[in-house]
């Protein structure tokens, strides 16, 4: 730790002499009476709460020979191995974790333990672990290399202030994450029941290619590709991370004027995933949004629906739904790798709204729900970034309280 003036009231101490390792072992699953395990898989980077686990009935031969470590509610569990993932967190129920994961408990005359989860994800804390970690492939600490830490401790009675406040960002951020998850299925339901495969009168029943203005085409193929100059090539990286292309890519290809008049893509055309090594990403759907001079590789259908018929935002969000989803993943072949085409494609049945002002509305109804996902996602990552900012000035006393 670096030399800093320390405030007053508060003192330098070690980790090791305020918290201690919790050594309860049971090796004798006969005596376990607990019913949840927690492995490595199970944390999230950086979170404070450690809210993943799963039952022990059922997976009985997936948990091993290390598991014997019991932990209790209110205890704070560290990974060991890869000390730059930051993965540790407070439990609030009775389990079973390996050997890998400390189960660590402050000593409370001196150190609260609502504060322990917010010290080993401190910047401070993650630098000393990481530069004092062993090996090289997979970096691991024994205890006597975290027991050595040195940080600065508040008296307890501005732990408890800081306690209180880091709390209520934590607790809010769970309340924002619960609902942006129930958002999300709620989402999914009303996806199913709006692009079901009931009889509706004011619904039609077509094959893709009857609301299509020309045949798809796959993407281009040149065996010199990226030049870092010319036009903007969209890959199946990008179409994986989203799912409206804003943006121009950044690898880029010259084109002669016959390949622009074949290969560039306008708004509103719909590309799909020609090939994938798994079946879930073969069909994947994107939507092209804006007029950025665009061409796409040859891994990549481009479908360019007739906006006189159907609406693009509404094939987008039908092919990403539920229902869209099985009819892509019924035209699937596997051979080397899971992949479609286009003359399949384009076979594909679809039901859809025959007013466009129908189209247009559950398309409103959807980007609004999708707005609000997008708002509760914003206001959780902002609130994280402030309880990091806070738990790192607040514990190292660069922040006071009054």
């Amino acid at each position: 730790m670096e030399n800093k003036k320390i405030p007053n009231g508060w003192k330098k101490v070690k980790f090791g002499d305020v918290v201690s390792k919790v050594n309860d072992k049971v090796h004798n699953r006969n005596e376990w009476n607990f019913d949840r395990y927690i492995g490595g898989e199970h944390f999230e980077n950086g979170e404070i709460r450690i809210t993943r686990s799963n039952p022990i009935k059922g997976n009985e031969e997936v948990i091993g020979s290390a598991f014997h470590s019991r932990f209790k509610p209110g205890h704070v569990l560290y990974v060991t191995r890869n000390p730059r993932l930051r993965k540790g967190g407070m439990v609030d129920f009775e389990g079973v974790c390996s050997n890998v994961s400390f189960i660590i408990q402050a000593d409370e005359t001196q150190l609260l333990q609502s504060l322990l989860p917010f010290i080993i994800q401190t910047e401070d804390f993650v630098m000393h672990t990481c530069n004092n970690a062993h090996g090289s492939t997979n970096p691991f600490l024994n205890w006597k290399d975290i027991a050595k830490y040195e940080f600065l401790l508040p008296p307890l009675e501005e732990q408890k202030k800081i306690s209180e406040i880091l709390w209520n960002i934590e607790n809010s951020l769970k309340t924002t994450e619960q609902l942006r998850k129930k958002l999300r299925k709620l989402k999914k339901v009303i996806l199913r029941k709006l692009f079901n495969e009931d009889e509706k009168n004011d619904f039609e029943n077509v094959e893709f290619q009857e609301i299509c203005s020309e045949k798809p085409r796959n993407g281009l193929y040149k065996s010199k590709e990226y030049h870092g100059r010319g036009t903007h090539m969209i890959n199946m990286g990008e179409m994986f991370a989203y799912g409206f292309m804003y943006n121009p890519s950044m690898a880029k290809i010259e084109l002669n004027d016959k390949e622009k008049e074949n290969f560039l893509v306008k708004e509103n055309d719909l590309l799909f995933a020609r090939r994938s090594l798994v079946i879930e990403g073969a069909g994947k759907c994107c939507l092209v949004k804006g007029d950025d001079e665009r061409t796409f590789e040859s891994s990549i259908i481009r479908v360019r629906p007739d906006k006189k018929k159907i609406n693009s935002e509404y094939l987008y969000y039908y092919f990403n739904s539920r229902v869209g989803r099985k009819k892509i993943e019924r035209i699937i072949r596997v051979v080397a790798v899971a992949g479609i085409t286009g003359t399949d494609l384009m076979k594909v049945k679809i039901n859809i709204p025959k007013d466009l002002s129908v189209q247009e509305d559950i398309v409103s109804k959807i980007k609004l729900m999708d707005h609000q996902i997008n708002s509760l996602k914003k206001e959780y990552f902002s609130g994280k970034n402030l309880r990091n900012k806070l738990s790192n000035e607040l514990l190292l006393g660069s922040l006071r309280l009054k």
